[in-house]
């Protein structure tokens, strides 16, 4: 797989990467509405930070290596 195929393939799974990340924020905030302001700006943030933190993996995943030829 080139550069670019691992790329394609990166923005394919974040489509769904994303979707699964944003379902349970969405649930957590409907369920911390009541909850302290810090508690639901840290929820937000995790989301955040795992909505770009798993493109990354997943190309890191995704690119060849050449330590098995």
């Amino acid at each position: 797989m080139n550069i670019a195929q691992t790329i394609g393939w990166t923005l394919v799974h974040s489509i769904w990467e994303i979707t699964a990340i944003a379902a349970p924020y969405f649930i957590a905030g409907i369920l911390l509405r009541g909850s302290n302001a810090k508690v639901r700006y840290g929820a937000a943030l995790c989301a955040l930070a795992a909505c770009l933190a798993s493109p990354v993996i997943t190309a890191i995943v995704l690119t060849p290596t050449k330590a098995f030829p």
